[in-house]
């Protein structure tokens, strides 16, 4: 059934790749385009014969125009929204001016920033979407206007060959179409300029906006040592500067009916998380059966902890992770509702760090879940001066209770055998002690922003820290997860390797998460965006030696998409690179998924490299001197080497040979463990590794032992005296072959009498075997058979011979005289 399927296969794309071709020849050959001497296309007019054909399919192609023009979505979008869009943008331009007005702290700043942001966001979506509109308008133009021209031409060459009136009003009818949807397409055009226009003008308002409130930041009022406010006893309860309308929109429920208007706006997008998410609970679900079905044996206690994630709490890390790829997704969501995907975050945490906490730390991330809500009713509420900095006290009080209750006595805490987690909140509980009375007294002295800073050290710190360590066991149990699963569905598990693959994996992925938490760190304080100018400044700056023009974040972005592209490619190879990974539901024949894998890893490596030479800035038209010498190097140098690169291709989707098969070349005899780009390697019975060029595989007589199936035909020879009776010899030969467990029973064993030999009768025991256990069959074979013939006093002979010595009588002697 293979054999056919595969040559339905190829087949099927013999015709297509012949259908293919042929299409492009006619539709090359009824073409209705010249070139002129420099290359351009330049229109003719239709032959009168064709002129029948080509109308009724220009009729077909101006529908599916005018199809395309009615339902341009993009532009009755924009003439619905963008009103009440420049109509938002004004209302806020006057708030964002009343704001800055009002003396804010940093955290409002940000939030509305933010806010600014997502309105910038949006308005570059739609510029995106109406540039792509106008090329592919600009493209229907160029044909309409290529069409116009050609009907012109076949319009006059058909009255001055005297066609019939009839075909020449339907001629005359296409132009007129033509005509008209020419005009229909600049209206369309002109309509999408205007809108163009419109947005880029909110662009320079909602630029200006946006450095406004970066240049209100970075102002002297806001360093941290600066006194925004005089000593709170000189303060008292009064009526707050800031008395806007537009603030409603700042409150809890205007941002509700944002939050309300955003989802509205996003259905598809909302369609497409919750698929993703079932598809990752599925996933996790997945893994988790995976666990119960293979018990996993864990060498060391992370690799364990990774494991109790996924088989304890699967649904807290399904949360967890759906949640966090909500904010992915999601950036431009409204500050309530990323307010509450991260307070439900926080719930999951809690339900994860219950096995990584201590029971004195057990409240700690409920503590933690109040403080993100107290800190968070700041964005939403305008304080008086002085109430405002009575909440600061309240907070850091409120701080100073929880570090007592959970670290108190200190010393005798610090002595517990806690989890790495534990010991870290209790390491810092100085540091948290002194950043509290720090903020305590810089309230009360003016010094707001040192106590914005201090609380937030204090607070959000550890909110923050909890999120990405609950975060980091959730990937770990994963990636431990599809890596157990990967091996464990395995006929022969190298339990050598996979701890190896995990422990390298855990500590890759700790490096990983350590930089989200700085990156996360960094943007609490503030710091981030000073960081990426900085850097970007450093990264942009050009550099010349010689002739040659560099940037370091060219550098930069050369290594790291050539790196991704490599570890993607690895992933890649691990899951599908035979057929006991992700394809074998498919049930592939031996070798396909090999081949798939293959292609996938090339084209990745290949289009990573050219987006590795773009990011440096590099065209790829300078390779053309590079190629022209490289195609003079194959054909003097390179010879060998392009011959095995393309010998491997053939060993990949020919199959010949695939990774574990047993192999005789040039007398040598082995296991093929894996087939590369240049050379495959074959491993010897002896343990040798041998690296074979995939050119001699391909070019020279290669014996495969396991190609069509692994089973083997072993012959013993054995020979008996003349005194034995062949009947009972063949009788004891089957009886052996029988009873072994090893002798595959079709196709049967067969004892044969095959000659009378010099001194023996021979005989010969042919049976059938697989073929890794060919050797020791045979040895027990063997040793069965020399056991039986003792049993029945059968000898088995050794080659005997005669010697007879002649007496030569002696030669007379011819001395006498």
């Amino acid at each position: 059934m293979k054999p056919k399927y595969h040559t339905f296969l190829k087949l099927t794309f013999i015709l297509g790749m012949f259908f293919c071709f042929s299409t492009a020849f006619s539709q090359d050959s009824q073409s209705n385009m010249v070139q002129d001497s420099l290359g351009v296309n330049t229109p003719k007019a239709i032959p009168t014969i064709h002129v029948i054909q080509w109308i009724g399919s220009k009729n077909l192609q101006i529908k599916k125009i005018e199809r395309e023009l009615n339902n341009n979505h993009i532009i009755t979008k924009l003439d619905t929204v963008l009103p009440e869009f420049k109509k938002n943008i004004d209302k806020q331009q006057t708030y964002a001016v009343e704001f800055i007005k009002a003396n804010p702290n940093s955290q409002k700043i940000d939030n509305l920033y933010s806010k600014w942001f997502n309105y910038a966001t949006t308005l570059k979506k739609w510029l995106a979407d109406l540039n792509d509109e106008e090329i592919k308008l600009i493209q229907i133009a160029q044909d309409v206007d290529f069409d116009e021209k050609t009907i012109e031409l076949t319009y006059t060459n058909a009255q001055i060959e005297g066609v019939p009136p009839e075909l020449l009003n339907n001629i005359k009818e296409l132009w007129d179409k033509i005509k008209g949807l020419r005009s229909r397409i600049y209206k369309q055009s002109n309509q999408m300029l205007r809108l163009e226009a419109n947005l880029d003008n909110l662009g320079i308002d909602i630029d200006q906006t946006m450095n406004d409130l970066l240049s209100l930041k970075d102002a002297e009022v806001y360093d941290i040592l600066y006194q925004r406010h005089p000593a709170i006893w000189n303060l008292s309860f009064q009526k707050p500067t800031f008395q806007n309308p537009i603030d409603k929109e700042e409150s809890i429920v205007g941002n509700l009916k944002s939050v309300v208007k955003y989802l509205k706006e996003n259905i598809s997008r909302l369609v497409i998380y919750f698929i993703l998410c079932l598809l990752l609970f599925g996933l996790i679900r997945h893994l988790k059966k995976a666990y119960t079905k293979y018990p996993y044996h864990a060498p060391n206690k992370n690799l364990d902890i990774a494991k109790n994630v996924i088989s304890e709490y699967y649904i807290a890390c399904t949360f967890l992770l759906s949640f966090t790829l909500f904010h992915i997704l999601f950036l431009d969501s409204p500050k309530l509702l990323s307010i509450f995907i991260s307070l439900l975050l926080l719930i999951a945490v809690s339900e994860i760090l219950k096995t990584s906490l201590a029971p004195k730390f057990k409240y700690l991330p409920y503590a933690l879940i109040c403080f993100f809500i107290i800190d968070s009713i700041k964005t939403f509420v305008w304080f008086q001066s002085l109430s405002y900095r009575v909440y600061l006290i309240i907070e850091a009080l409120l701080v100073v209770i929880c570090l007592y209750y959970f670290t108190h006595p200190y010393l005798k805490i610090r002595k517990l055998e806690v989890s790495k987690l534990s010991k870290f909140f209790i390491k810092l509980t100085p540091v948290l002690y002194v950043l509290t009375v720090i903020s305590i007294i810089s309230n009360l002295l003016g010094y707001t922003n040192l106590t914005d800073l201090s609380l937030k050290l204090c607070t959000k710190s550890g909110a923050l820290t909890m999120m990405i360590y609950a975060f980091l066991l959730a990937v770990q149990g994963v990636s431990i997860g599809v890596i157990h699963n990967r091996f464990s569905v395995k006929s022969f598990v190298d339990y050598e390797k996979k701890q190896f693959i995990e422990i390298k994996l855990l500590r890759n992925v700790r490096i990983v998460v350590f930089f989200l938490w700085t990156f996360f760190f960094l943007a609490m304080l503030g710091a981030l965006k000073p960081l990426f100018t900085f850097l970007g400044d450093i990264f942009s700056e050009s550099y010349t030696v010689g002739s040659l023009t560099f940037t370091f974040g060219g550098i930069v972005g050369f290594i790291l998409i050539l790196s991704i592209s490599f570890l993607v490619t690895r992933f890649i190879s691990f899951i599908i690179n035979d057929g006991e990974g992700v394809l074998k539901p498919l049930n592939l024949p031996k070798g396909i998924p090999a081949a798939i894998s293959l292609v996938i890893r090339y084209f990745i490596l290949g289009f990573g490299f050219i987006l590795a030479i773009s990011s440096l800035g590099i065209s790829l038209s300078k390779f053309n001197l590079m190629a022209g010498a490289l195609g003079v190097g194959i054909g003097l140098g390179l010879q060998s080497i392009v011959s095995n690169f393309f010998s491997g291709l053939i060993l990949v989707f020919e199959r010949p040979i695939l990774p574990g098969d047993t192999v005789e070349v040039n007398n040598l005899l082995g296991t093929v463990s894996r087939i590369g780009i240049r050379s495959s390697n074959i491993r010897t019975f002896d343990g040798a590794e041998v690296i074979v060029p995939n050119n001699n595989l391909i070019s020279n007589e290669l014996i495969n032992w396991t190609l069509s199936d692994s089973i083997k035909r072993v012959e013993i020879p054995i020979g008996t005296s003349y005194d034995s009776d062949p009947n009972q010899v063949i009788d004891i030969l089957k009886e052996i072959a029988d009873q072994t467990p090893e002798v595959l029973k079709n196709p049967p064993p067969m004892a044969l009498f095959m000659e009378f030999g010099d001194s023996s009768l021979n005989f010969v025991l042919r049976f059938w075997i697989a073929y890794e256990g060919s050797l020791q069959a045979q040895s027990d074979v063997s040793i069965a058979i020399y056991n039986k013939f003792k049993e029945a006093n059968i000898e088995i002979p050794f080659p005997q011979r005669d010697i007879f010595i002649k007496n030569l009588p002696q030669k007379k002697e011819e001395n006498d005289i």
